[in-house]
């Protein structure tokens, strides 16, 4: 048994990279049809929700607590539909490769403009 939990979870890794290797892609499919950044990026968070929620409840795994409900809520509305939407606008701006070196290397522009702009000293942590 263990063996094939270890296997399905290769293929579930291979899934997602598969998947997530095409937005690029089907962001510029998107945007060549006459859609615009903000509506691409709302067909993902909601489409992507929609699976997220349906899997959590088939599964027994919807546990949010009342009392977190709704800043859930709203973070899962404010900063994950941001983020989609500014990678859209970054996809549409410069294309798909360089908007994901910007996502993937933003902690070292972080690290880079604190020192410049806020004389803050960088670390080996």
């Amino acid at each position: 048994m263990r063996g094939t939990q270890a296997f399905s979870g290769y293929l579930y890794a291979l899934l997602a990279a598969g998947l997530w290797s095409v937005i690029g892609s089907l962001a510029r499919f998107c945007f060549d049809s006459g859609m615009e950044p903000l509506e691409v990026a709302f067909w993902r968070a909601f489409l992507g929700g929609t699976c997220f929620l349906i899997h959590a409840l088939v599964t027994g795994q919807a546990r949010v607590k009342a009392a977190d409900a709704v800043w859930f809520c709203l973070f899962g509305s404010c900063m994950v539909a941001s983020f989609f939407a500014v990678f859209q606008f970054a996809i549409q701006a410069s294309g798909a490769a360089l908007a994901v070196i910007l996502l993937y290397t933003a902690p070292a522009w972080v690290a880079v403009f604190s020192r410049v702009l806020f004389k803050e000293r960088l670390s080996g942590r």
